[in-house]
Parts: structure tokens; C-alpha cells; sequence
């Protein structure tokens, strides 16, 4: 969880990037194709000095992750598959120290 020193002032004017690195996809059988996904997450509406902000910064998070790392169906479609757990948490943790560096926490 990010925590109460990472200012506000940081984020204000941009919004944090989810990078997502997914496993490589083999386009043909010789061929790999690494696939990568960015999701904007929004920060200018939190004051990360929050705790309650910050939670709110975690959940946008997670969802993003969860957006990048799936397939891209809804749940309720026949063939859809929940997204790579590895996937999610590594990009969630990516995403928290991008948010960090950019803070100077």
C-alpha cells in the first residue's frame, strides 16, 4: 500500500502509467512477440497524504492490472479467462514504485 508521504504535488498534473509486460505470444512457430499493455490510471482527483486516497490509488491499481493481464472478455463471456495472477501482481508492484519514484517517497 502506498503510504501517507508520497505528496499530492507528485501526480497532479499527470496520470500514472501501468506498464504491463505480458508472456510472450507466438505469432508463428520460429516467432515470439512480447505484448505489452498501458492502462491510465487516475491520480489528479486523490491527495495521496490520505490514507483513504491512497487506498482508492491501490484499488485503480489493481483493477488496471487486472484489465491489462486479461484477455480482454467480460467475465461472462464462454471463452473468458481470468487474468495471470503473476501478471497482475508484478504489474500492481511496478505500478506502486513508478508512483514512488515519480513522488520521491
Amino acid at each position: 500500500m502506498l503510504h501517507p508521504g508520497i505528496s499530492r504535488n507528485a501526480l497532479t498534473s499527470a496520470a500514472a502509467t501501468l506498464l504491463v509486460a505480458l508472456a510472450p505470444v507466438a505469432a508463428h512457430a520460429s516467432e515470439a512477440l512480447l505484448v505489452r499493455k498501458s492502462v491510465l490510471v487516475p491520480v489528479a482527483d486523490l491527495d495521496l497524504s490520505k490514507p483513504a486516497d491512497a487506498a482508492t490509488l491501490n484499488v485503480r491499481i489493481r483493477r488496471a492490472a487486472e484489465q491489462a493481464c486479461g484477455d480482454g472478455l467480460s467475465p461472462a463471456a464462454p471463452t473468458y479467462s481470468p487474468p495471470d495472477g503473476d501478471c497482475v501482481n508484478d504489474a500492481v508492484t511496478r505500478a506502486v514504485e513508478s508512483v514512488k519514484r515519480r513522488s520521491g517517497a
